[in-house]
């Protein structure tokens, strides 16, 4: 072989192990590139991209380059925030105070008595008494037991809610005892038509009545309800023999005196059809009656005919433009709203009464161009007409006195003095006033006629029932009042105010006396 050969196959051995080499290299960059991945998958889940070309036009790198200011939210860290706060039990809404209502105003009772407070709020109600030995209560119930005499304070809680913080209310409470001194009752001057009495304190008394026997006819009446801070008066009457007692009312409950010896009373009373002057017992302004509520119709009606009394809530019938059809609205007798009913078929409804027996309101229609004498009965609660008839006489007001379970039917200058059952037993023809009277009302015997004059004087003119013997007025010198009845001794009108479409409920501040 010679040099030449040998020489090339030198070249070619050379050439073939530095290919070799390169190969190897080759692979073994590529079985690290490779692991590389592997690890990254396995730290990421994902695959790596491309790496991104480098901006050859800009001065700044990617990494120091400062980015712009987004203005899209960033969902996923707000749901990120909802959820922790959910998971912590917070709330991420600004919690309000919430109000505990109470059904009623007061919750003294007697020794022995239970009750139950009930309070109405958003959150879980519970109850404490600061004594339990005087009063006891459930926490949860809320049903009180009047356990010994004393005062205590009831006070309720509300829990909090999610959207409502906790709130407290307190209340006092009296607990009476359940047997009480009676009072005693002294003639100090008996004349021929007069009689001053006085009576002795009797301690936790609310209020005192007093009260008469007939030794003729063997029954009870009501001469007259005074404030617990009065204990005398002087009454006048019907003639007859009478024995006179007082007895003291403490929470509803009454505490009978022993009755005096019978007197001998003779009645002034002179007859309506022949007393022609007004006699004018007190006069009203806005100075001495408490306004209760400004009252109106559904869809803001402002005619309001007549009102009624439940015991617990004020009863007014409204009528609409047209004067055909009319609807209820109570309020109870703080003036709040109860509630509204829609315009149903009793006309005008111009007098309202309830009945305390039947558990009814008995409206009539007749007006001033309307004769009628169907009476329409409602619920006092529900305001569903339960039924209608005819009535003996065509009547524009109408009232039930609980005293003697009579019906006082009114139309132009005669009174109608009903039985339970509408039957007519007499008629009282008043002559004082020739003019329009509106409602009537009813308070232990005696009519009170509501007549309204004109410009800005009102009547409430009174006629005791027995014998048509005409009481005198109380006079109104603002607007006209389209309805009365009693509350409690308490006067209560519906005052309309002439010229400024407005209406109002009325309560005189003391109570009346009707002898």
């Amino acid at each position: 072989m010679n040099i030449r050969k040998l020489l090339s196959m030198l070249i070619i051995l050379t050439l073939a192990v530095s290919f070799s080499g390169v190969s190897y290299a080759d692979e073994e960059a590529a079985d690290a590139d490779t692991e590389a991945v592997a690890a990254e998958e396995a730290v990421t889940g994902e695959e790596p991209g491309e790496p991104e070309a480098a901006d050859t036009d800009s001065d700044v790198t990617e990494e120091t380059k400062t980015p712009e200011p987004s203005t899209e939210p960033a969902a996923e860290s707000v749901e990120e925030t909802d959820e922790d706060v959910e998971d912590t039990g917070e709330f991420s809404m600004e919690r309000v105070d919430q109000v505990i209502e109470l059904e009623k105003k007061k919750y003294d009772g007697i020794v022995g008595e239970t009750c139950i407070l009930n309070a109405t709020a958003q959150g879980k109600i519970t109850f404490h008494s600061s004594d339990k030995k005087i009063v006891k209560i459930g926490k949860k119930t809320g049903k009180m037991e009047y356990l010994k005499k004393g005062k205590v304070i009831i006070t309720i809680k509300a829990a909090s809610t999610k959207g409502y913080a906790a709130a407290k209310r307190q209340i006092k409470v009296k607990s009476y005892p359940k047997t009480l001194k009676k009072t005693t009752l002294k003639i100090d001057s008996l004349g021929k038509t007069r009689v001053s009495l006085s009576w002795s304190k009797v301690k936790y008394a609310t209020a005192y009545r007093l009260i008469k026997y007939n030794r003729a006819t063997k029954r009870y009446d009501l001469i007259a309800l005074y404030d617990s801070s009065v204990r005398s008066a002087k009454i006048t009457r019907n003639a007859g023999k009478y024995a006179i007692r007082p007895i003291a009312v403490v929470h509803g409950k009454t505490i009978i005196a022993k009755e005096v010896e019978p007197v001998k009373i003779k009645s002034p009373a002179k007859k309506a059809k022949t007393y022609t002057e007004a006699t004018n017992i007190r006069e009203y302004t806005p100075d001495n009656l408490e306004l209760v509520a400004e009252i109106r119709g559904v869809q803001g009606a402002h005619v309001p005919q007549s009102l009624s009394f439940t015991g617990n809530r004020y009863v007014i019938s409204f009528v609409n433009a047209k004067g055909k059809n009319g609807h209820l609205v109570s309020y109870d007798r703080n003036g709040s709203l109860i509630k509204e009913g829609p315009y149903v078929d009793i006309g005008h409804a111009n007098g309202a009464t309830y009945n305390p027996n039947t558990k009814k309101i008995y409206t009539v229609k007749t007006h001033t161009n309307v004769l009628s004498n169907v009476c329409t009965t409602l619920s006092p609660n529900t305001f569903d007409i339960t039924g209608s008839f005819e009535l003996p006489k065509v009547t524009s007001g109408i009232a039930y006195d609980e005293s003697n379970n009579r019906y006082y039917l009114s139309k132009g200058n005669e009174i109608y003095v009903t039985d339970s059952k509408f039957r007519v037993k007499k008629t009282i023809r008043k002559t004082i006033r020739s003019y329009h009277a509106q409602d009537i009302g009813a308070y232990n015997g005696v009519a009170l006629v509501c007549t309204w004059v004109s410009g800005n004087t009102s009547y409430v003119d009174l006629y005791r029932v027995s014998d048509g013997a005409y009481l005198g007025s109380y006079t109104f010198f603002f607007n006209e009042i389209e309805s009365v009845v009693v509350d409690d001794g308490y006067l209560v009108v519906i005052m309309n105010h002439i010229g400024d479409n407005k209406d109002f409920l009325y309560r005189t501040k003391k109570r009346i006396t009707l002898n």
